[in-house]
């Protein structure tokens, strides 16, 4: 074996700044307490803190004064968190866990647990690579072809051992013979997918014993990671730190392996997960028997001891209920037996009195265990190459929570020389219950108040599970709506297929026709909102034990396009869908409902304007409506078929021969005939209904102008008349169509914008100031009023130009005859186009502190050429400006480290500064400075502080604390760390500052 040297095993992504978020962090946890025990604060996160200061005039000692500070705005950066389990580390210092391999079985593979779990608050990927410490190993680890190295394997199905299915993630192989790990040798991988916070991922490490390891040697190994989200959060984040190092020690002796296994990774509350438990003896040596009293009879027992701790229910605390345990398989000749404790202190031996076995079940027992012994005189030990194994059903109480099932497993046997030894399995097995899950999907046509789109009831106001349409038009849409009820007790989302296999009814779509699925308003696609590629709900929430008044569902729209030439095909019927919902947490819980066509059917004729709208009178007199760009106009329109009497019956195809570039036209039955769109007519269609010989079919064409539509596309100063041409196909025979003419004109656009809202304070016999802008966005120039609504008469207000030299020109706006000020800005995008004023407002000085002044600014588009009348629609904007008096005698400033504006990291430290400066001549009394915690930090108690000396004229300071809002306060003295109770805290000075003195007060939060 080559010499052995001190090797660096830490090769991952330097540098190692950071273990789980950062080394600053990880310093400062005995500091935070059980902040970082909580769930981090999001990502993105404001926290917000100013103060406000009271003080006493020494002029005025029966009143007291408040001013405000400035505002500190810092934002919670996003988190990327990994830890890897078992820690441990070489000599000197603990191995996580040991594992034994024997001497006289070269080539042996060994197989290491860990766990790497996600602890950020956001969805993340981890890149893994093996770990050797080679100065303290007294063996090399080697591959299956003999070259030294290690494999790390995902435990995909968490069974702690290497299966066809698992996946290799990163590796070693020492390249160079020199038995030491190099950047060059490591093969590092991700996990190969995203996982979300809290999720738990298993991980092998793998090698095999070299031939002449002697007994007593030992080799060290492990793994490190790193996240893909934030590549220096690490674990471990440096060789000073706990590291993930376990042992692998050679022995001549009996070893025991345990490994377990359940045969589902979820359950639901009720179901039963059964798990199997098996140990092997794979030393050099028989694992010996232990010495058990069982029910109560001593030494009635004498065989290896293999047991498991029945997984706890959170909430109750109880363990699972457990039923048939069964050996599953033992060595020929040995008859063992099942044996239970209630024992809770389960790192006793096994042959503590306290363990009380007993033969039979009873409920509340907490271990489940297997005795190579019968109890009557047939003991055995466990032969090297045996292997024991015994299986037991856990059943999930009913109302059980989302949760992990965690579950352990150990063997208990004594050896020749190395004593008594309980090892724990290599593997947890980990089974996360669900709640339980249900569906149900149904027809819509027989509730007292049916979806707008589904089909007249066919069940006699019942459920029938089917409705249908019994006859349909060609060239039209045909809807259905299902309504998927959860009928589990959490949310789940529940995907929508056809069904098309299994037992009748099977989905039959004969004649090839096209549908689409949609949510409730049967304009949106429905969607797949996970990763299956299966359009689904979404997440829906219990629909509640009243399935005829379900608390939540979602209804599902069907619409079926039949072609303009379909005709009856024969059969029976034309379409039959068959809708499935399952539910995705359990896909074994589904249902299904049906939509019908029973039938469908195939072709002289008058296309006019319903004019005026609501007559029911035909006119075939080109009509002109004028909208604005994005506005929609709305064209009735009457559609005859001029058939005989003893003609057919037809359908009409709508289309749009002429209309400007870029305009839509829709088409919409006008079902109540009034010319007006209504809101229960809003689903466009591509032809008529059936028109019987002499009958009528209403409708709305609906016109869309582009947002972008001029009212001068060709710029000679009047506005542009567009043609549109509607017309009207028959179905029976497409050569037989009518035309009406229309017209359409863009109105004038006078966009514009003013901005923005201002607030601000004052001080009494002082002046402040507002900055405004008008932007114009309208295709022309124009003159725009600005009206003033002063807040306050007895104050001054003016409105002035950009600079403050002048104030605005003003003239009289013909929409209300009333002069105002005014600003002549050009069309949008031209020089010109934005116009700049200030808003001048002076605050006598008698004014009151406290006094709020709410002054509104609208500004107004209006040709100055255009008559002294208000339009019938003239827009206008509105700004806000809000101006508090305050007291001018103190100033307070608020600052922060990290400085205002900074990102932080959940568990950093914040450090708030507020600056208080007398700006009188006179000395300011009963002076009290308090500030409120932000949301989403935690006060560092007695962290409150003033910067010494104490200001001119002050003689102390005391600092007090409230956790109530400030309605009760006590002193800041005891107690440290961070209290996430305290809500307030100030300081409270004797004596009285000095004019012109100012000074600092200081505390520390921090964020959760």
């Amino acid at each position: 074996m080559p010499s052995v040297e001190d090797v660096n095993s830490q090769i991952l992504l330097r540098p190692r700044r950071r273990r789980h978020v950062a080394l600053a962090i990880m310093l400062l946890l005995a500091l935070l307490g059980g902040v970082l025990n909580a769930a981090l604060t999001p990502a993105g996160t404001i926290i917000r803190n100013h103060a406000v200061i009271q003080f006493q005039r020494m002029d005025d000692s029966g009143r007291l004064y408040d001013a405000p500070s400035n505002e500190v705005l810092i934002e919670v950066l996003p988190v990327y968190n990994i830890e890897i389990l078992p820690d441990g580390d070489a000599p000197p210092g603990t191995p996580g866990q040991i594992l034994r391999a024997v001497s006289t079985t070269p080539n042996t593979r060994v197989v290491i647990n860990y766990s790497l779990k996600f602890t950020g608050n956001a969805a993340d990927n981890a890149r893994i690579a093996p770990v050797f410490i080679h100065g303290s190993s007294n063996y090399l680890p080697k591959l299956a072809d003999g070259d030294t190295g290690m494999l790390v394997i995902k435990d995909g199905n968490a069974d702690g051992v290497v299966d066809n299915d698992d996946i290799q993630v990163g590796s070693w192989r020492d390249a160079n013979g020199n038995g030491q790990v190099e950047a060059g040798e490591l093969q590092i991988g991700d996990l190969g997918c995203q996982y979300q916070p809290g999720d738990i991922v298993n991980l092998l490490l793998v090698f095999r014993v070299p031939a002449g390891a002697a007994p007593g040697a030992s080799s060290y190994m492990g793994i490190e990671g790193a996240s893909v989200g934030d590549p220096t959060a690490t674990d471990p984040i440096s060789p000073l730190v706990s590291q993930n190092i376990s042992q692998v020690l050679i022995v001549d002796d009996a070893v025991m392996t345990v490994t377990k296994a359940a045969n589902v990774t979820e359950a639901i509350p009720g179901g039963v997960i059964t798990y199997t438990v098996t140990g092997n003896s794979v030393g050099s040596a028989p694992a010996l028997r232990r010495v058990l009293t069982v029910d109560g009879t001593l030494n009635s027992h004498q065989g290896v001891v293999l047991f498991d701790i029945i997984p706890t229910v959170s909430g109750s605390g109880l363990p699972l209920p457990i039923s048939n345990a069964a050996i599953a398989s033992q060595p020929p000749g040995v008859n063992g037996t099942i044996i239970y404790s209630s024992q809770n202190n389960t790192a006793l031996d096994v042959s503590d009195p306290s363990w009380n076995w007993h033969s039979a079940y009873v409920n509340g027992d907490t271990v489940i265990a297997y005795v190579s012994s019968d109890g009557s005189g047939g003991n055995h030990d466990l032969p090297v190459g045996a292997a024991i194994s015994f299986t037991f059903d856990g059943t999930v109480p009913a109302g059980t929570t989302d949760q992990a099932l965690i579950n352990v497993a150990y063997a208990s046997y004594d050896t020749n020389a190395l004593g008594i030894q309980t090892v724990k399995a290599i593997n947890d097995v980990v089974v996360f219950v669900r709640g339980q899950t249900g569906v149900i999907i149904r027809d819509t046509d027989f509730e007292l108040s049916p979806p707008p789109l589904t089909p007249a009831d066919d069940g006699g106001s019942l459920s029938n599970d089917s409705q249908a349409v019994a006859l349909a038009q060609a060239g039209t849409f045909v809807y259905f709506t299902n309504r998927v009820l959860n009928t589990g007790s959490g949310t789940d989302s529940f995907n929508i297929t056809l069904r098309t296999t299994g037992g009748a009814p099977l989905t039959s779509n004969p004649n090839g026709w096209t549908f689409s699925f949609f949510k409730s308003d049967g304009v949106t696609p429905l969607r797949d909102t996970g990763s299956d590629g299966v359009i689904d709900t979404g997440p829906l929430p219990p629909s509640g034990t009243d399935l005829a008044n379900p608390l939540h569902y979602a209804d599902i729209v069907i619409r079926v396009e039949i072609p303009e030439n379909a005709i009856a095909s024969g059969n029976d019927p034309e379409l039959l869908l068959v809708l499935q919902a399952s539910s995705v947490l359990n896909p074994t819980q589904s249902d299904t409902t049906e939509n019908i066509v029973v039938a469908v059917s195939a072709p002289t004729m008058a296309l006019s304007n319903h004019l005026p709208p609501g007559s029911l009178t035909p006119d075939p007199t080109p009509f002109q409506f004028s909208g604005a760009p994005g506005d929609v106009l709305d064209y009735p329109l009457i559609v005859q078929n001029l058939a005989p009497l003893n003609g057919e019956a037809d359908t009409y195809t709508l289309s749009t021969t002429a209309a400007p570039a870029g305009w839509k036209v829709s088409y919409f039955r006008d079902l109540n005939q009034n010319g007006q769109l209504d809101a229960n007519e809003l689903l466009p269609v591509l032809r008529t209904a059936t028109v019987p010989p002499g009958g009528r079919d209403y409708l709305i064409a609906r016109v869309m102008i582009p947002a972008d539509a001029i009212a001068d596309a060709n710029a000679d100063t009047v506005q542009d008349v567009h043609t549109l041409i509607f017309r009207a196909t028959s179905t029976n025979l497409s050569s037989v169509f009518a035309e009406q003419d229309n017209r359409a004109m863009v109105m004038w656009q006078d966009r514009f914008e003013l901005r923005p809202n201002r607030q601000g304070t004052i001080e009494a016999g002082s002046v402040t100031v507002y900055e405004h802008a008008v932007t114009n966005f309208g295709e022309r120039g124009n003159r725009f009023y600005l009206t003033l609504t002063p807040g306050t008469p007895a104050w001054n207000h003016q409105i002035q130009t950009s600079d403050g030299s002048a104030n605005l020109p003003r003239a009289i706006d013909p929409s209300d005859g009333t002069e105002k000020y005014y600003l002549d800005l050009a069309k949008a995008g031209a020089p010109g186009s934005t116009g700049n004023f200030r808003l001048r407002i002076y605050a006598p000085g008698s004014i009151p502190q406290g006094t709020v002044d709410v002054t509104a600014i609208g500004v107004s588009a209006n040709d100055p050429a255009a008559p002294a009348m208000r339009l019938a629609a003239t827009p206008m904007h509105i700004v806000t400006d809000v101006t508090f008096v305050v007291a001018g005698d103190l100033a307070l400033t608020k600052n922060s480290d990290p400085a205002p504006g900074a990102s932080v990291l959940p568990g950093q430290q914040i450090i708030y500064t507020t600056t208080f400066f007398n700006k009188s001549a006179t000395g300011l009394a009963q002076l009290t400075i308090q500030d409120q915690i932000p949301s989403h930090t935690a006060y560092v108690l007695q962290s409150a502080n003033v910067t010494m000396p104490l200001p001119a004229g002050l003689t102390g300071v005391s600092f007090e604390v409230s956790r109530n809002g400030g309605i009760s306060w006590s002193a800041d003295n005891v107690g440290a760390g961070n209290d996430p109770s305290v809500t307030n805290v100030r300081a409270v000075f004797i004596g009285s500052l000095a004019g012109g003195a100012e000074g600092d007060f200081i505390f520390s939060v921090v964020v959760r």
